[in-house]
């Protein structure tokens, strides 16, 4: 497996002790080039994150997801349904 190679990362300040990190990162996977979303959560002392691997191969969907995921706020517990919304919701 190929080491990922970071493209874009935002900080968003939430609320007053609540941060959050977006990081959008590709990798070639078996000759095809995957792009990854990371986002981490800081309040206070407790962190938490998520690492949704592999959600396209397309640059320009996975530019469009991570402006979306940073531009909404999506914390880490709840992007998986909001992943599950995007991709599969009629």
């Amino acid at each position: 497996m190929e080491r990922e190679i970071v493209i874009k990362k935002r900080r968003v300040r939430a609320r007053d002790e609540l941060v959050l990190d977006y990081t959008l990162s590709k990798r070639s996977e078996r000759g095809l080039v995957v792009y990854s979303l990371l986002i981490e959560e800081t309040f206070g002392e407790k962190s938490e994150f998520v690492f949704l691997d592999a959600l396209t191969d397309d640059e320009k969907r996975a530019s469009d997801l991570f402006l979306l995921f940073s531009e909404e706020t999506v914390t880490p517990c709840t992007a998986e349904d909001v992943l599950n919304e995007i991709c599969y919701a009629p």
